[in-house]
């Protein structure tokens, strides 16, 4: 993976969190999971942390994936022996997905031809059609892409549209590597 899609993630993060504080009032905390920060890096996303007031959490994978629910907006990508794209699309099935993904893009894929055809492309990681079939059954658009990296951001309609009565509290926002 791209090292400067890593730091634009982590940075994406802690802009959002800032941005949900000062402007809405609303604190969310940061969830990352990486098995490969080293302590220096730890230190670094602490310091940036501290300074900009924004709560954060180191966690190993299965806590962080209990963290996901549909309020939460998953700044992830895959890695060889974690499908990450298809564990979240899994384990938020039953509340409508995440609130939204930043990801690496998700192609249609219409049969399981088509997703044999991607898996033999991807390597590991690779979209799957339940994937594919997210935006619609979440009612999610992509709003902005990042062709270098191909990555895509993908949210819910009725967030972008409609934002909840409740504001955004009790959301997270999860980083995955």
């Amino acid at each position: 993976m791209d090292p400067g899609l890593d730091r634009f993630r982590t940075l994406l993060a802690f802009d959002i969190a800032r941005l949900l504080r000062t402007d809405f009032n609303i604190t969310v905390p940061l969830v990352f999971h990486d098995s490969e920060y080293e302590d220096k890096d730890r230190e670094l996303i602490d310091e940036l942390a501290a300074e900009w007031n924004v709560q954060i959490s180191f966690l190993d994978i299965c806590q962080a994936l209990l963290k996901v629910d549909r309020n939460t907006l998953v700044l992830a990508h895959g890695g060889p022996g974690l499908p990450i794209r298809s564990i979240i699309v899994d384990i938020t099935r039953e509340e409508g997905g995440p609130a939204g993904f930043f990801c690496e893009d998700i192609p249609v894929i219409k049969t399981i031809k088509e997703e044999a055809k991607a898996s033999r492309c991807w390597g590991f990681d690779h979209p799957t059609k339940r994937m594919a079939e997210m935006a619609e059954d979440y009612e999610m658009d992509d709003v902005c892409r990042i062709d270098k990296w191909k990555a895509t951001m993908y949210l819910k309609r009725h967030a972008i549209k409609d934002p909840p009565r409740e504001g955004l509290a009790g959301r997270v926002l999860a980083l995955f590597t």
